[in-house]
């Protein structure tokens, strides 16, 4: 069986700077009823009520420790996330690095296929030039024969 309980707790709470350099404060508190695995629906807001004097300065003390709590938790979480941001920094320099190592190898590949593309013209060049040398001694030699066996 479940049990319900309500439960009234603080809810808003404003502070007001006043025209005359005063302060004054309002808030308004919650009431819920929890049936045990959490807040049923229909809670309801109480009004405004205005806070001074001895209450002020305890939901000041109040509202300035949990605001000092919520600071530590989010310098906490700043550390983290500078952390986080150290490493990927590191781990995107290493990458640049590793890129601008493969683009520096990837030039002196370029460089060495052109190299060869011109070792080859000049090699493809040169057996033009033999084969045209061939072709003229071939045709000498033929002549050559061609005239001993005329004779």
């Amino acid at each position: 069986m479940t049990t319900l309980e309500k439960r009234t707790r603080p809810y808003w709470t404003q502070i007001l700077h006043n025209q005359d350099g005063t302060i004054g404060a309002q808030h308004q508190t919650i009431t819920e009823i929890l049936d045990g695995g959490g807040v049923m629906p229909g809670a309801s807001i109480s009004d405004p009520l205005p806070i001074s004097g001895h209450a002020l300065e305890e939901v000041l003390g109040v509202v300035t420790v949990s605001a000092l709590a919520q600071v530590e938790v989010m310098r906490a979480s700043l550390a983290d996330l500078q952390a986080q941001l150290g490493q990927a920094s590191a781990a995107l320099a290493e990458s640049v690095g590793a890129a601008e190592d493969r683009s520096a190898k990837l030039e002196i590949a370029r460089q060495e296929i052109a190299s060869r593309d011109e070792q080859l013209l000049a090699a493809q060049q040169e057996v033009a030039r033999l084969q045209a040398e061939l072709d003229v001694a071939t045709q000498m030699l033929a002549s050559a024969v061609a005239g001993q066996g005329a004779a």
